[in-house]
This record gives structure tokens, C-alpha cells and sequence, in this order.
């Protein structure tokens, strides 16, 4: 088809466009399919599988079918192992930052408004607790105690990171 087309193209001047090598194009195609339907529907292979069998020696030759043994305990052993091992493997590719940069930024984010949660709370207990003793504080002490329990925090995660490098350097 590519050598008729050259053919056919090699001969166009500019007063023959390419439309007039088209109806021999279509010509060759409809005989190159006309030839493989041909070879596909008169093949021996296809005629030869096919067999008239009658339905009384399909029932003589019928047999039951053995009882399969399913043991489901350990049918049941996979599944959860293969959904715990799904889970897991989920849980660790979501705070992956390569994978899911947004999903990790999100966890992020929640934790960050946990902590500032955490630390109002902190600092309404302290309110209550004075409010509750009689005594009223200036914005100054309050900012003080907010500033003490702050440091506070700030220490024990410090000792705790600290006391987590110690266990990782004996190990």
C-alpha cells in the first residue's frame, strides 16, 4: 500500500492533487480485507473443532462433581492479614511527603491546631483557677503564666526528644 502510494504521489504535479490516488487506496484496502475474511472464515481449524453430540450420551457420560474441602479458618487468616497489611501500608504511604505532599501537609496542620487547642485549654484552666481563688489578674500576669506554661512545654518536649536520641544511640 506505501509502494502504490509513492507510485501514485511520485506522479502528482501540481495539476494532479493527491485526491486522485484515493479511490486506489480504498480499492486496495477493501481487497486486502475481502482476502483475510476469506482466510479466517474457510480456515479447516474452525470446521474441524465443531461436533453434534445427541443429550442422551451427554447425560450417560455426566458426573457429579467431588465435594471440595474449603478450609475456612485459613481462608479467613488471609483476609485479615491482607487487610491489615493494606491498611498499614496505606497509613505509611499517606505520611510519606513524596506521595501525598497534601495529605502530609494536612496532618501537619491538624497536629499544629491541636497543640494551639491544648494550650488554650491550658490557659482557660488557669483563668478559672483564679478566677475561682477570688483573685483577678492583670492582662500582664496572665501573659506571664501563658508564658510560664509555654516554657514549661517547651522543656518537657525537649526532654522528651532528648531522652528518645539517648535510647536511639544505645540501640
Amino acid at each position: 500500500m506505501l509502494r502504490g502510494r509513492l507510485r501514485c504521489c511520485a506522479r502528482q504535479t501540481e495539476l494532479q492533487p493527491e485526491e486522485s490516488c484515493r479511490p486506489r487506496r480504498l480499492l486496495l484496502s477493501a481487497l486486502a480485507g475481502a482476502a483475510i475474511s476469506a482466510l479466517i472464515a474457510f480456515a479447516p481449524a474452525s470446521t474441524a473443532a465443531i461436533e453434534t453430540v445427541s443429550a442422551s450420551s451427554v447425560t450417560e457420560q455426566a458426573r457429579s462433581l467431588p465435594k471440595q474441602q474449603v478450609k475456612k479458618g485459613e481462608v479467613w487468616l488471609v483476609f485479615l492479614l491482607g487487610a491489615a497489611s493494606l491498611f498499614g501500608a496505606t497509613v505509611l504511604l499517606e505520611n510519606n511527603e513524596n506521595f501525598f505532599p497534601a495529605i502530609s501537609k494536612a496532618n501537619k496542620a491538624l497536629a499544629e491546631t491541636k497543640k494551639q487547642q491544648q494550650e488554650r485549654a491550658t490557659d482557660e484552666q488557669v483563668i478559672d483557677m483564679t478566677a475561682a481563688s477570688g483573685e483577678f489578674l492583670s492582662t500582664e500576669q496572665i501573659e506571664s503564666i501563658r508564658m510560664e506554661a509555654a516554657v514549661e512545654a517547651g522543656l518537657q518536649e525537649a526532654l522528651g526528644q532528648q531522652a528518645s536520641q539517648k535510647v536511639a544511640q544505645k540501640q
